[in-house]
């Protein structure tokens, strides 16, 4: 198993690195050592498990591979509180074939748009997205996988006042949650 990994981690590491170069030219995306890093890791992994049926490996890689831009059937999830942190609605969302990006920026459409249709006013959102949370305030360009859904994002907060914000991935333990419950649903889910 050690030579097979010895002749997998070059190639990996290349397209790794290739691959955050593209993105850094292309989409706006600043390299990061810990998303290459981790990339790599979870591709070394997936790789074993395919070659090596019954070797036992660690699971817990879904989380990763779906903050770094995993393209495959994605569930996103949203909770909505009030000023006192009381829940008012939570909501698992299918979103098909997508990029952790615009799964992002359509969760946020989403809520900010169930929040106005239900009359609510004085919103501020919180976004454990950076990259979302920096192109909606001009910060950063957008990338054009998500030019339109931010666009649209932009008018709401213009329009009605919203504050946007941005919060650790540690401070969503609530909307990780329904996320991986969302994996079982095959529509809309919302909790009120």
């Amino acid at each position: 198993m050690a030579s097979y990994i010895l002749k997998i981690i070059p190639p990996i590491v290349l397209w790794a690195l290739w691959r955050s170069r593209c993105n850094s030219k292309f989409d706006t995306e600043k390299p990061s050592i810990l998303r290459s890093k981790s990339l790599i890791t979870y591709k070394i992994n997936q790789l074993i498990k395919a070659k090596f049926k019954g070797i036992l490996t660690d699971e817990n890689w879904e989380d990763i591979y779906l903050i770094f831009g995993k393209r495959g059937e994605l569930w996103r999830r949203g909770v909505l509180r009030d000023s006192t942190s009381n829940v008012l609605m939570a909501f698992s969302l299918p979103l098909g074939t997508t990029t952790i990006n615009q799964a992002e920026a359509y969760v946020l459409l989403f809520g900010l748009k169930w929040c106005i249709e239900n009359g609510m006013n004085q919103i501020v959102v919180e976004t454990d997205s950076l990259l979302l949370q920096n192109t909606i305030n001009g910060i950063w360009t957008t990338s054009w996988r998500i030019e339109e859904i931010v666009r649209d994002i932009k008018s709401l907060v213009g329009l009605h006042g919203i504050t946007t914000t941005h919060c650790y991935r540690e401070a969503n333990k609530v909307a990780d949650k329904l996320a991986s419950i969302g994996h079982s649903l095959e529509s809309l889910k919302i909790y009120i």
